[in-house]
């Protein structure tokens, strides 16, 4: 093994296929959660609880996500695939907070 693997505190690797939904909808909530897509994934899996979290940090980093988004829809022609698949990241994105803001989401602060 490597140097650079062995100092890793997580040396392995787990890949799988997705869907583009299922890939939108893991994004969003990751996002959401304020994690990594890696890091959402594993607490899901180990059955950790995952919270929203709430906070000026968290709200900086979804303004800078709202800002990326408004931007590439910008920059994108309506005939462009990409706009297409960004249109249906931000749907999936926005069923994602209204899911948690109703209470019918994944775990979040009091």
């Amino acid at each position: 093994m490597s140097g650079y693997w062995r100092d890793r505190s997580r040396p392995r690797s787990i890949a799988f296929h997705v869907s583009d939904e299922e890939r939108n909808t893991i994004t969003a909530k990751a996002l959401l959660a304020g994690l990594t897509k890696g890091e959402y994934c594993r607490r899901c899996t180990l059955d950790k609880e995952i919270v929203i979290r709430v906070g000026k940090y968290q709200s900086d980093r979804l303004s800078l996500e709202f800002r990326r988004l408004r931007e590439t829809l910008q920059a994108l022609s309506n005939d462009s695939e990409l706009f297409t698949e960004t249109l249906v990241e931000c749907r999936v994105f926005l069923e994602q907070m209204i899911e948690i803001s109703e209470g019918k989401g994944d775990a979040y602060d009091e």
